[in-house]
């Protein structure tokens, strides 16, 4: 929040949000204001100038306008789009990638924050999140892509590249495109394996009953009895996909109403 009377200049951010603004960002902003307080979870401050204020506003609104997008789209992803993949996966598929973009071959700078996770089948397009589905590049391609195809952005840049660029980066993806289907083999066992381990709780729990919880296709699947219990495409991506104690409440709820 910034509050403008005349020259005079104050306002708050949330502490949370300054400790994660891009250093660039964060290191103009703390030199054109003064801190006045924190409390609550919030610093509070004043600014000097309008001049400056207005230097480090308009920075900082771009910001908080791309974050709120990306926690949208987040969101959206967790509702949409199957599969699951965590931070080893991405060092490792980093490491097949050789640190360079999937799609320009451009060199990566090895923070999560300056590249980009993309799934090459957008999840609008019924693209999963298991990383056969995933490729790091550049923030900028990855915008220029969209929704897009993966088709679409390497005609957009072979036209740009050039033929003999377009073979070579071709054969790069060739290359990458077999690690990552050996990354998403492991991850669908690590997940495998887990839902197995639940399995056999349930079936101790409910030694009468004919239970099977395990991946199908991309999903998670529970079969109770011959009856199919169907969960959101994200579910895999929850906590209480493996906790006994959720699962096993499904099944409870699922007997008292067939009793």
């Amino acid at each position: 929040m910034w509050l403008m009377i005349g020259d005079e200049i104050t306002g708050q951010i949330l502490k949370s949000d300054l400790d994660i603004l891009p250093e660039l960002i964060k290191n103009e902003f703390l030199e054109v204001v003064h801190i006045t307080e924190t409390a609550n979870g919030y610093v509070g401050f004043s600014v000097s100038s309008r001049e400056n204020a207005d230097k480090v506003y308009s920075k900082f609104k771009s910001w908080e306008k791309n974050r709120n997008r990306s926690e949208s789209r987040k969101s959206s992803l967790q509702i949409l789009s199957s599969g699951v993949y965590d931070k080893n996966d991405i060092e490792d598929l980093f490491e097949a990638q050789e640190g360079l973009c999937y799609y320009t071959g451009m060199e990566l700078v090895n923070d999560p924050k300056n590249y980009a996770i993309d799934h090459v089948v957008p999840v609008t397009n019924g693209g999963s999140s298991w990383p056969k589905n995933i490729v790091l590049c550049l923030s900028t391609i990855n915008q220029q892509k969209h929704n897009h195809t993966k088709q679409k952005i390497f005609s957009v840049l072979k036209n740009q590249y050039g033929q003999e660029w377009y073979e070579r980066q071709k054969e790069f993806c060739k290359k990458v495109d077999r690690i990552r289907l050996k990354i998403d083999k492991r991850r669908r066992k690590l997940v495998h394996d887990r839902l197995k381990e639940l399995e056999q709780i349930l079936k101790t729990s409910f030694p009468d009953n004919d239970i099977e919880y395990s991946l199908s296709g991309d999903d998670v699947a529970l079969c109770l009895d011959g009856t199919n219990i169907e969960f959101a495409a994200g579910f895999v991506r929850q906590k209480k996909c493996f906790s006994s104690e959720y699962v096993e409440g499904i099944v409870m709820a699922v007997l008292g109403k067939n009793a």
